[in-house]
């Protein structure tokens, strides 16, 4: 049985389809200053949907995936089980083998039997955002300094781009050897249709 919540979040997938037309593209144009956080007390990461981590070894869960090219666009996708939403995971030239550093969560609607399908309802990140939420669950989970723009009357989006290699994140800079970690959640008549998150390509 599907709930009004879903209803009304796949309604807004069918009328706005995607949000932008080049989805499948990685982050590094979305190294805008004006997005950085200024003095953040805390090194707000997201790093994981469902259980896929950002730069772990993710062979025993999706397999061997071959990202020795030069293409920092080069891309792995997961479906659920519904077939209503994609996970992509992007696999930087240079990075170690089979570990993914930037994830986007989005809505579809295909009905495509061939595709790599995942036994899960939801693709969920670490802080708990899953799409179809509506705008203030989304933001008291979130718990970041991020920027709000509003697009359009329906469409808004908060960016966050934080400074790896400052003091408050110096453990995340050692331990994952990135300058920068952005993160974008896009929201549809105040429910969110898409989110990523992940290093910005150097």
């Amino acid at each position: 049985m599907i709930n009004l919540k879903t209803s009304i979040f796949l309604l807004i997938l069918l009328s706005c389809n995607n949000f932008t037309s080049d989805k499948i593209t990685s982050n590094k144009n979305e190294l805008n200053e004006k997005f950085l956080v200024q003095n953040e007390s805390d090194c707000l990461v997201d790093t994981n949907v469902n259980s896929y981590a950002l730069e772990k070894d993710l062979t025993q869960l999706i397999g061997d995936i071959d990202n020795g090219n030069s293409d920092p666009n080069f891309n792995y996708i997961l479906y659920n089980n519904d077939l209503t939403e994609k996970l992509i995971f992007f696999f930087y030239p240079g990075r170690i083998k089979n570990h993914c550093s930037y994830f986007v969560v989005e809505g579809i609607n295909i009905s495509d039997s061939t595709v790599k399908i995942v036994d899960c309802e939801h693709f969920i990140s670490g802080n708990g955002i899953k799409l179809g939420s509506d705008i203030e669950e989304v933001k008291s989970k979130l718990n970041m300094n991020f920027v709000k723009t509003s697009l359009n009357n329906d469409t808004i989006v908060f960016d966050y781009l934080v400074k790896l290699n400052n003091e408050d994140c110096i453990n995340v800079s050692s331990k994952y050897n990135f300058p920068y970690y952005s993160a974008k959640y896009v929201f549809i008549r105040n429910i969110i249709v898409e989110f990523r998150f992940g290093f910005v390509y150097p």
